[in-house]
């Protein structure tokens, strides 16, 4: 067997393991589950206590919003998606105030919620912020955590993982 052959064999293991849902054409077509996560319904979120309503941000409503206090500043959102899902890109859309982000937030990613690893450290953007992640991640639990805040409290309407 080639190396290239073993490399996707490994890698077609390790997402059939560790993905989401149904093993996916475990037979002759081996796809991959790239964007396949729990559903949004079995995620469970808590935050910092400079963070209100946490929930909101995984509600499947844009109109409705996590805010921070004015100083947030080591603010923190976790998510536990209820199993290990692969993902690559994580969205913060920031919902009625447009200008709600956070200077830099960093996306940490776990398997048991104990030990984290620092993925990427992003700057706040207008409207959405996007975190792409360069090597597909298996996790089940994700983190953000603010590392400078930004002039305006943090929004967060709306959290997407793909």
């Amino acid at each position: 067997m080639t190396r290239s052959k073993k490399i996707s064999l490994s890698l077609s293991l390790l997402v059939l393991l560790a993905g989401c849902g149904p093993p996916y054409g475990w037979g002759e077509h081996r796809v991959a589950p790239a964007t396949d996560l729990t559903p949004r319904k079995d995620w469970k979120i808590t935050g910092s206590s400079q963070l209100a309503d946490p929930q909101h941000a995984i509600d499947s409503a844009r109109n409705t919003r996590c805010v921070s206090t004015k100083d947030y500043e080591g603010a923190w959102l976790l998510i536990d998606l209820g199993k290990p899902c692969v993902f690559n890109l994580l969205v913060l859309e920031h919902g009625e105030d447009e200008l709600g982000a956070a200077q830099r937030v960093s996306v940490l990613t776990s398997l048991d919620g104990k030990r984290f690893v620092n993925r990427i450290v992003g700057t706040g953007k207008r409207r959405t912020t996007d975190f792409p992640i360069i090597t597909p991640t298996v996790a089940r639990y994700v983190k953000l955590q603010v590392v400078r805040q930004g002039d305006r409290p943090w929004s967060v309407a709306e959290i997407y993982l793909k």
